[in-house]
Parts: C-alpha cells; structure tokens; sequence
C-alpha cells in the first residue's frame, strides 16, 4: 500500500490553503457586506453564521483535497505526466522509450479502470494524460514537436507489477497551419 508522506501532505495543505485563503475572504466580504447593509442590531449573529459557513466550505473542501491523495492516485498520476513530457522533450527522433508505469497499473486496477487507458497522447495538443480514477486525472504538455506513434501499455509477464508504458518518437507527419 502506498503511503504520502508528511511534506506531500503539507505542501498539498499549503496550497490548498493559499488558494482557499482568497476565496474564503472574497467570500466573507461579500456576505458581510450584503448581510450587514439592511439589518445593522443582529450583527454578532451574523457573523457567526457567516464564519460557521466558511469554517464548514474550508473542511469540505480540504477533505476534498486530501482524499485525492489518499490511494497515491494524485501524486502518482502528476508525477508521471511530467516525467513522461520530460522524455518527450529530451528524445530524438527515432528512439524508442519505455516508462515503467507499475505504480499506475496497481492503483488503476483498484479504481476499476483498465491499464490499456491510464496513459494517453494527444499530438495535436502536445499533452500527456494519466489517469487511473474514473472522471479524473492530469494533463501536462510538452515542447517538442514530435509525433508520438505506438504509445501502448504492455504487461509482459501478467501482472500490474511489470507494467510499461512504451512509446516512439517521430519527426511531425503533418502540416501547421500558417497564419
């Protein structure tokens, strides 16, 4: 089983908390002052009212956060959309790249999708996909302008724990547009 650890959660908790710092005060000013224009005597009421709202959103969203972290799924799946964006943009054409992806194929497995689709290759936007959760995962583009031709997962002795993501770089095959 696989485990975040405590940097992983506290850098996700800081990043959470700094975006839903400036929507949780958007978010009061905006209810204070709408609240407060009209009905001036029942101000301690309100506020509490409003901070228990904000305080409930908060948790929500947080534990939103955090279970995407819960299986590895998230991390595994950003990890290997750059790694793989990385390869891509340090290849010459011509070579032949393979990625173990076993992480991937184990948690994919779990969520109940098929390893054939956690990875895939959009050329004409230059973006890598992973994803092992149903409804979910993470995009990341690259540079070059390469066709990736032949990207597939192979399990050669059976099991997720073998699993390889093998693909092969070609000089682009298509024409751009000018403008």
């Amino acid at each position: 089983m696989d485990f975040i650890n405590v940097a992983d959660l506290i850098n996700c908790i800081l990043v959470l908390k700094s975006r839903v710092g400036v929507i949780v005060r958007y978010v009061y000013i905006t209810l204070y002052s709408f609240v407060f224009m009209n009905k001036r005597a029942e101000g301690i009421l309100y506020d509490n009212i409003i901070y228990a709202f904000l305080f409930i959103l908060f948790f929500m969203l947080m534990f939103y956060f955090i279970t995407g972290y819960q299986d590895g799924a998230t991390f595994w799946e950003d990890f290997y959309a750059k790694e793989i964006s990385l390869m891509i943009n340090r290849a010459e054409p011509g070579m032949e790249i393979a990625v173990d992806v076993s992480n991937l194929a184990v948690i994919a497995i779990k969520n109940g999708k098929s390893y054939r689709e956690i990875i895939s290759i959009d050329n004409v936007n230059n973006r890598v996909s992973v994803s092992v959760r149903n409804g979910a995962g993470t995009s990341y583009g690259f540079f070059k302008d390469f066709d990736i031709v032949e990207p597939r997962v192979e399990i050669p002795s059976g099991g997720a724990t073998t699993t390889r993501f093998i693909f092969k770089i070609k000089e682009r095959q298509r024409e751009i547009p000018q403008v």
